[in-house]
C-alpha cells in the first residue's frame, strides 16, 4: 500500500482499504450511513444545508486504547453526540475556514475539543467542514506519566461538559502529530500489530505531554461560556420539536411558552445551527420523512401518507421540498431501499 501523502483537505485521494484491521476508509452518500462510524459514540445528524450529502469517514484502529477519525461533510450539519462511557474524545478542526460551533461555543481551528466519558455534544458542522476525533481509553490516559496531577484531575472533573482549550500553539502541534502518526501506520512497511500499537501508544504519550504543558500555564482554561442563555433556549426548543414532531407551532407562540421574545428565540437558532427555529422544525420533519422512506417496518404505507404524518399535506409541495433539502425525490429514495 502506498504511504499516505495528506493535503489538504486532509485526506489521500485513494481509498485506505488494503491494510486490513488498521483503516477503514469509506465514502459516503447517507449521512444516517456516515453517522454510524465513529465507534462506541451514539450519533444522529441533521442535515441543515440543501443539495445530495457526500461525506467520508477514514478511521485508524492503532492500539484497543486509542483510535484517530477523520471526517468530511459537504453539507452543514447538526450532530448531536453522545461519548464513549469509556473515552476521552479530542476534538481538532480540520477546515480552515467558517468555524464549528460546540455545545454553545464557537470551535475554531485554535481550539481542542475535549469530550469525555459520557458526555454530550450538539455540534454544528459548517459546509465542507472536516474534523478529527483522537479516542482514547480514560483509565490509559489518566495513567500516562506524562500527565500531571492537575492535568489529570482537571479532565477527570469535566464531568460531562466539553472541555475546551485555546491555543493556536497546542491545535497546531497535535495536528502536525496526527498527521505523522497516520502517515507513520500508513507506510507500506509490512508493520505488524505491535508496530501500530507502539505508534498509538507514543500518540498517547505525546498527547498528554502537550496537554500538561499547556495546562500549567492556567491561561488555555476555557472561561465561563458565552451566548450559554441562548444555547440553553436553542436546546431546550429544540428538544420540544424533536419530541412532539405533531404540535402546530408558531414563532410568537414558541416565544411566549419559553418566556422569550421571538426575536430571542430566533437569535438563538441563528447562533447556533444558523437557520431559524421553523425552517428547522421543517428539517427535522423532513429528515424523519427520509428515515420513514428508508425504513422497512411499513413498506405498504404510501409516500402521501408518510409527508402527511410529517406535517406535509401538500404532496407536490412536499415533493418540492424533499428534493431542494436532499438532492432526490421521495420516490427515488423509497426505490434506492427497495434495491438495496
Amino acid at each position: 500500500m502506498k504511504s499516505l501523502g495528506f493535503t489538504k483537505p486532509w485526506f489521500p485521494h485513494y481509498r485506505l482499504s488494503a491494510s486490513g484491521p488498521v483503516f477503514f476508509d469509506h465514502r459516503y452518500a447517507d449521512f444516517d450511513e456516515q453517522a454510524e462510524q465513529l465507534a462506541g459514540h451514539d450519533q444522529a445528524y441533521l442535515q441543515l444545508t440543501c443539495g445530495a450529502f457526500t461525506g467520508r469517514f477514514l478511521s485508524a484502529f492503532l492500539a484497543p486504547e486509542i483510535s484517530i477519525h477523520l471526517e468530511f461533510c459537504n453539507q452543514a450539519l447538526e450532530q448531536k453526540i453522545g461519548g464513549s462511557p469509556t473515552d476521552f474524545s479530542f476534538g481538532l478542526v480540520l477546515s480552515g475556514h467558517e468555524p464549528f460551533r460546540a455545545n454553545g461555543r464557537a470551535l475554531s481551528a485554535d481550539d481542542l475539543m475535549i469530550v469525555p466519558p459520557g458526555g454530550d455534544l450538539v455540534m454544528r458542522s459548517p459546509v465542507d467542514g472536516c474534523v478529527a476525533a483522537i479516542v482514547i481509553d480514560r483509565e490509559r490516559l489518566l495513567r500516562d506519566t506524562g500527565l500531571d496531577p492537575d492535568t489529570a484531575n482537571w479532565l477527570d472533573n469535566l464531568h460531562g461538559d466539553i472541555g475546551m482549550l485555546r491555543s493556536p500553539v497546542l491545535a497546531r502541534r497535535l495536528r502536525e502529530d496526527l498527521k505523522l502518526v497516520l502517515e507513520s501506520a500508513g507506510a507500506d512497511t509490512g508493520q505488524s500489530a505491535d508496530v501500530h500499537a507502539n505508534i498509538g501508544n507514543a500518540f498517547i504519550g505525546a498527547i498528554a505531554s502537550h496537554l500538561s504543558l499547556e495546562h500549567a500555564t492556567r491561561a488555555a482554561r476555557a472561561g465561563p461560556r458565552p451566548g450559554s442563555a441562548s444555547y440553553a433556549l436553542y436546546m431546550e426548543c429544540r428538544s420540544r420539536f424533536h419530541a412532539d414532531l405533531d404540535r402546530d407551532n408558531r414563532i410568537d407562540d414558541l416565544a411566549r411558552s419559553f418566556g422569550t421574545t421571538k426575536r430571542s428565540l430566533q437569535g438563538a437558532f441563528s447562533a447556533h445551527v444558523s437557520v431559524g427555529p421553523l425552517t428547522y422544525l421543517r428539517i427535522v420533519r423532513l429528515h424523519n420523512a427520509k428515515r420513514e422512506l428508508q425504513g422497512l417496518s411499513r413498506p405498504d404505507r404510501s409516500i402521501g401518507d408518510i409527508a402527511a404524518a410529517n406535517g406535509f399535506w401538500n404532496w407536490s409541495e412536499f415533493s418540492r421540498q424533499y428534493h431542494r433539502q436532499f438532492g432526490e425525490l421521495p420516490s427515488q429514495t423509497r426505490a434506492r431501499r427497495q434495491i438495496a
